[in-house]
């Protein structure tokens, strides 16, 4: 099974505080960003993100301190939720000297997020989404028929699978909805190919970096 990377975290405090500086004090440029996820009850190899053709989110991110070392091309993480003792109820978020107990209401769900600005002069405001999952199967080809906005968090995911997440209450997934809100955060835009596209819209519109 796969780590749980930390940068997914950290990276999930970056955007709820929104702009930030590296230095106190420091003046910061921001920019219109937006953020991917693909969720999964399956055992999936790898997921790769792409805009307007061009791959983006392309190594996991990599920090020192609040700063991104490698996120020119995006920041991709990797983050799993399950339950770690059959006494719960609800979800949490794997770390390292944990192990998931699992059942049928209690799958592994895995989560490839993608965040990508426009800090290196890419219009990524109505944009053409692909993603690729690569799995023992093969690959799929994951493309929405609409097309995708600044200023908005995706979440993707099979049918099933949101049949599954949807049925979920905000107990169950407090790990999860803590970082978004008290309630169920997602609206459903649509299914289509057999993949179900949610969305929202984020707390803040832009991302930050210190000049």
């Amino acid at each position: 099974m796969h780590k749980v990377l930390l940068t997914f975290f950290i990276a999930v405090l970056l955007v709820l505080f929104g702009c930030f500086k590296l230095n106190e004090g420091g003046e910061s440029e921001c920019f219109p960003y937006l953020r991917i996820n693909f969720m999964s009850t399956s055992d999936i190899d790898s997921v790769q993100f792409y805009l307007n053709g061009e791959q983006v989110c392309i190594e996991e991110a990599n920090f020192d301190g609040l700063e991104c070392l490698n996120c020119e091309k995006g920041m991709r993480m990797f983050g799993v939720l399950c339950r770690i003792s059959e006494a719960d109820d609800f979800f949490s978020s794997l770390t390292y000297d944990k192990e998931c107990v699992l059942s049928e209401d209690y799958p592994i769900w895995r989560i490839y997020e993608c965040l990508i600005d426009e800090r290196e002069k890419r219009d990524i405001d109505s944009s053409r989404l692909d993603i690729y999952v690569h799995t023992n199967n093969g690959k799929k080809n994951v493309e929405p028929d609409f097309l995708i906005q600044v200023g908005n968090h995706y979440n993707i995911m099979s049918e099933e699978d949101a049949a599954r997440w949807n049925s979920y209450s905000n107990s169950t997934m407090n790990a999860y909805y803590r970082g978004y809100g008290l309630s169920k955060p997602w609206t459903l835009d649509k299914c289509h190919d057999g993949f179900c596209f949610a969305s929202k819209s984020t707390l803040k519109k832009e991302f930050c970096y210190e000049k």
